[in-house]
């Protein structure tokens, strides 16, 4: 990936909608939310959307939206998958700037700085890639799997350090807002909207 390019000013946090699809993961939610808030001060909007959990998501994140005043929630009527519920709350988050994060904590809160900080003029897209990968074997085959596949299937140079921790500008979903359809992939729809990619370590 493009990491070459000068560094810009660090935007504010009260420009970035911090977005995390959510499935079954009740009991994360709480510490979750206060490591965002902790990391950037309160400032920015919390979209959770709600994938058609079972567990009582949905019941803790109406919860945290009580308490934490940027903190909002959305209720999918069934389970359609991370990147489909990503793309719902892409269409609804308010701020020039989207964080993606994972439901798990496997993304860390506190290196969202890091990411802004290299989401430069010249840059739209940065992917946190994480050193180590707490997953088991066979998540990260077919993980490794899936991008080679995007890779050559889409002719996506950057699939290889693609991943769910990204800071994205908003303006790039005006270019796929229309019907996607089942199995739409945020990344293969970001790659073909700018080829302005990034990635730092996390």
């Amino acid at each position: 990936m493009n990491t070459s390019g000068r560094r810009s000013y660090v935007p504010d946090f009260g420009q970035v909608s911090v977005l995390i699809p959510v499935f079954n993961e009740s009991k994360n939610l709480q510490e979750l939310v206060v490591r965002i808030t902790t990391a950037v001060n309160s400032d920015c909007e919390v979209l959770i959307i709600d994938d058609g959990s079972n567990d009582g998501s949905w019941s803790q994140i109406s919860a945290l939206a009580h308490t934490y005043p940027q903190v909002h929630g959305a209720r999918l009527n069934k389970n359609v998958g991370q990147h489909a519920a990503l793309l719902a709350g892409v269409r609804e988050v308010r701020c020039p700037i989207i964080a993606t994060l994972d439901d798990d904590l496997q993304n860390p809160p506190e290196e969202l700085v890091h990411l802004l900080e290299a989401l430069t003029v010249n840059v739209d897209v940065v992917y946190g890639v994480p050193v180590n990968i707490e997953q088991p074997i066979w998540r990260s085959f077919f993980s490794l799997l899936a991008k080679r596949v995007m890779q050559k299937a889409l002719g996506f140079n950057n699939a290889m350090g693609i991943s769910s921790f990204r800071v994205l500008r908003s303006h790039l979903r005006d270019r796929f807002n229309g019907d996607l359809g089942p199995g739409a992939s945020l990344d293969a729809l970001l790659s073909w909207s700018t080829s302005r990619f990034t990635s730092v370590r996390v």
